[in-house]
């Protein structure tokens, strides 16, 4: 093993699967979940490696990422956008960031009107460089900068699920887990930034930091680990509590419940992705409900208005989504619901006979029977 042949001061190690997960699959999904354990276990083999050839207790492990992620369904081709509407300037995608190039023939109060409008567009910011922490235009620096809102990225089209690159906690926060000399075991911090990495490293190791150095020593490690699945759970206890006061969470509830135990047993991611869970089942309930109201209100106006062809199938179809809602089958519960819905609005009145259609068949019906009733005298 490296650690053992070459001795080495310091080894670096790119886990690069849960970033590829995160983008192909979203970062709420189970392929990232599954990637995480994976690299769970892999630091679990470094760690007892370390420990097996005795110098785990004087060697310092940072785990960290160089940025976050976020779920994206809804892209923002604003290169041809511009383009269209004749804009010259040249746009950089970024993920959840762009960046405009201003060309010489367009009115930069123009362009940045236009892009302000573009649907998904949080901000466009031209000039003020200090908000994005850049300290002095250059002349590799853009613009105009620009960040999405959430669920929406800048491209052409849509190729991921997960993208970073814009100011929300979905694409800055990371993780950062500290252990080794000094450092309290099952402690956290509720502030720290990727710019105290490198202090704090130094002040651990004894070292001078280099200069030029922003970031602080963190040292304040007073709360229990782990905060993001206990901010999750507190998340999911206030969804909860307001939805169901008017429908019915008792699936959400329970699945809430294991989260807490799992996080009560030192399972923290599988309590992070259940109490995820929870608030997912939580709106899918509320949904649910919603649209069988829709359906038992669609199906009851028709019947008053006498539309009864078809409203069997919209009750058929009612009955099942509320029997899937009572199983907790909210997804096929709302489904349903909506299709009998629909069915219920396209219901048509049954055929009625006017006054004079009957009265035209009454004399069809006696000419009818004059006629025949000559031929038989006839024929007698």
């Amino acid at each position: 093993m490296l650690i053992e042949s070459e001795e080495p001061d310091i080894i670096l190690v790119h886990f690069k699967q849960v970033d590829s997960m995160g983008h192909e699959f979203g970062p709420d999904s189970e392929e990232v979940y599954n990637a995480v354990r994976n690299v769970d276990g892999l630091i679990g083999k470094l760690i007892a490696r370390l420990e097996a050839i005795g110098i785990a207790d004087n060697t310092l492990i940072v785990l960290t990422a160089d940025h976050g992620m976020a779920s994206v369904s809804k892209p923002i081709p604003l290169r041809p956008m511009l383009y269209e509407k004749g804009f010259e300037s040249y746009v950089v995608y970024d993920g959840r960031a762009a960046y405009i190039y201003l060309s010489e023939k367009d009115n930069p109060t123009d362009l940045l009107s236009f892009v302000r409008s573009v649907e998904g567009v949080e901000s466009a910011i031209y000039g003020n460089y200090s908000l994005y922490h850049v300290p002095a235009p250059s002349d590799k620096t853009p613009d105009i900068f620009l960040t999405a809102k959430a669920g929406y990225f800048f491209t052409g089209k849509v190729t991921v699920r997960g993208q970073h690159g814009g100011v929300s906690l979905d694409d800055l926060r990371v993780p950062l887990i500290i252990s080794g000399p000094t450092v309290p075991a099952g402690k956290a911090v509720w502030n720290a930034s990727l710019v105290d990495v490198a202090p704090t490293i130094c002040h651990i190791l004894g070292i001078d930091p280099p200069a030029g150095c922003t970031g602080n020593v963190i040292s304040n490690f007073t709360e229990p680990l782990p905060l993001e699945a206990k901010d999750k759970i507190l998340e999911a206890e206030a969804t909860i509590q307001e939805i169901g006061e008017k429908y019915n969470i008792s699936l959400a509830s329970n699945i809430l419940d294991k989260a807490k135990s799992e996080m009560e047993r030192g399972e923290y991611l599988d309590a992070l992705k259940l109490a995820s869970d929870s608030i997912e089942a939580a709106y899918l309930s509320m949904n649910a409900s919603i649209a069988i109201e829709h359906a038992i209100d669609e199906i009851a106006k028709a019947k008053s208005e006498g539309r009864l062809i078809g409203i069997e199938d919209a009750e058929k179809l009612l009955s099942e989504a509320q029997d899937a809602y009572r199983l907790g089958d909210y997804e096929k519960a709302y489904l349903l619901a909506n299709n009998a819905t629909i069915i219920a609005a396209k219901a048509e009145k049954r055929g009625f006979i006017s006054p004079f259609t009957l009265a035209v068949v009454g004399l069809m019906v006696v000419v009818i029977i004059v006629v025949i009733g000559e031929k038989v005298k006839k024929g007698m």
